[in-house]
């Protein structure tokens, strides 16, 4: 087709044959209709219709599209169509000008005809396939670096609760050790603190004596309990030795008895029986004390 003074641009009054299909943007259901011949400005198949064909150049391309949007049910070329947006596929046959007369035909081979229609719809739908490709590649690639962003956080913190845990059962058995070395003498002091306590209210009641023979003998067994002390001290033993008028502490003392007396508070310690002795920061022996009511 070639273009001599655009006689292949349609024109006003120009008679035009054609196949038309129409096919529905929504769902492409589509109908066909064959051999159409309607004069431009004459022939309405809508309204406005012929003034989308005027000035279309059939030189290029005898097969063109034009997008229409329906907003009520209309008929069409004898057929009811449901409002919605379609597309107008025109494959034209021949044109007649009505300004020389002239007839130009297109294509006499509707086998041809159609074999290119469908060449073109092929076309377009690998278009589309392509673009859905490239888009599935893509969102294929978006979701294998947010994947592996997961993946290497979750490593991560995967690592660091492992560091962490060995590092409290590390910890813990530290303090498991130490707990164990700290208390390991306990048995062995609850055992003898009795004998040596009774020793310390021995020789403190000789030491208190009015005879100074007795005074005299205890004086080197005085110096032997503050050495058995100094040796407990040095080995985490702390001596409880509350006084009278103190605050009867039920985690430090043990009362012995709570009697009534005057000159005393309630709680107040009024005689203290024997000393109490912590290893650490463990009570092994409390205090015996008599209280106030």
């Amino acid at each position: 087709m070639n273009n001599v003074d655009n006689k292949w641009i349609i024109e006003l009054n120009d008679i035009l044959i054609f196949n038309l299909i129409i096919e529905r943007v929504e769902d492409r259901k589509k109908f066909k209709k064959d051999n159409i011949t309607i004069t431009l400005g004459k022939d309405e198949i809508l309204a406005d219709f012929d003034q989308k064909l005027i000035g279309i150049d059939l030189s290029t391309d005898k097969l063109f599209k034009i997008s229409v949007n329906l907003d009520t049910k209309t008929t069409i070329l004898d057929r009811n169509i449901e409002k919605g947006e379609y597309e107008l596929i025109f494959d034209v046959i021949k044109l007649q000008k009505n300004s020389t007369k002239e007839i130009l035909e297109t294509s006499t081979n509707e086998e041809e005809r159609t074999e290119k229609q469908e060449i073109k719809s092929l076309k377009k739908e690998n278009e589309k396939l392509l673009d859905k490709i490239t888009k599935l590649e893509q969102e294929k690639e978006l979701h294998m670096i947010t994947y592996k962003a997961k993946a290497e956080e979750m490593a991560k913190n995967a690592a660091e609760k492992v560091e962490k845990l060995k590092n409290e059962i590390k910890e813990k058995a530290k303090e498991d050790i130490e707990h164990k070395s700290k208390f390991a003498t306990q048995k062995l002091l609850e055992e003898i603190l009795n004998p040596i306590n009774n020793l310390y209210l021995a020789v403190s009641s000789g030491s208190n004596s009015d005879n100074p023979a007795i005074n005299a003998y205890v004086k080197g067994f005085q110096m032997l309990v503050d050495q058995i002390f100094s040796i407990l001290e040095n080995n985490g033993i702390n001596i409880i030795e509350p006084k009278v008028k103190d605050i009867f502490d039920p985690e430090l003392h043990f009362a012995q008895e709570i009697i009534e007396e005057a000159g005393y508070q309630k709680d107040e310690i009024i005689k203290v029986i024997s000393r109490g002795y912590k290893l650490h920061e463990r009570i092994i022996k409390p205090a015996v004390v008599i209280v106030a009511k």
